[in-house]
């Protein structure tokens, strides 16, 4: 009786995803609204890393026989919440070998790029998402999750889970945190490119330091902020 039970279930599934399991998407544009409103995830292949992200081939998880024939046209996926250094770019097209297979997790859709949580495979049961990976190493900064809803409970859980990485870099000085001066920036209070807020995270800076300073002093008052007030 429970294996009857299992065949239907899996029944199920299959027939309410169709879409999701032969069809293979060549441009963003054609991937349907309710996907990216589920925040399904699709399966690909690595092509090239390049400014503007990443270039990867959508490979459905049943292949027919015209899809497999078909010319190959990239998608663009955008590591979401995450502002890339010049280092963190590097670091990707070191660490993705060509046609390495990912997952890549729908969160929004902007003019033909996704905006995306990646996640690649290391060993038989373990993934590590990119998008965390790259804060933990100190190759990024933490950003705005486009395409979700700001008071949503999944933009939270995720933006928590990359200020918590990022956290751990600045801790431990790495990457773009190693030449960091907190006495320096502390003192400077200097404005400059985009970077995490305040705003987002609910935590209080002191006067004269601005959150978009990039320093380690208004990172660490923003991600100890946000902890507190979580």
């Amino acid at each position: 009786f429970a294996s009857l039970i299992k065949v239907c279930v899996v029944a199920s599934v299959c027939a309410a995803l169709p879409l999701f399991s032969t069809t293979k998407f060549t441009n963003a544009v054609d991937i349907p609204v309710e996907f990216i409103e589920k925040n399904v995830k699709l399966r690909g292949k690595i092509h090239h890393v390049t400014e503007k992200g990443l270039e990867v081939e959508h490979i459905p998880i049943t292949i027919p026989i015209v899809t497999s024939i078909q010319r190959k046209c990239l998608l663009l996926v955008r590591l979401a919440g995450v502002e890339l250094a010049p280092s963190g770019m590097v670091w990707l097209q070191k660490e993705l070998k060509p046609s390495q297979m990912v997952w890549f997790q729908l969160l929004g859709r902007e003019d033909l790029a996704l905006e995306c949580r990646v996640l690649v495979n290391k060993g038989r049961f373990l993934s590590v998402c990119l998008n965390e990976e790259i804060l933990r190493q100190g190759l990024g900064r933490t950003a705005r999750i486009e395409g979700l809803h700001h008071d949503s409970r999944l933009y939270w859980k995720l933006h928590k889970r990359l200020l918590r990485a990022e956290l751990k870099a600045l801790k431990k000085n790495k990457g773009i945190w190693q030449e960091e001066s907190f006495s320096e920036r502390a003192s400077s209070g200097r404005e400059a490119g985009p970077g995490v807020t305040g705003t987002q995270s609910g935590a209080l800076l002191p006067p004269g330091l601005s959150p978009f300073s990039g320093g380690k002093a208004a990172v660490r008052y923003h991600l100890v902020g946000f902890y507190k007030n979580f």
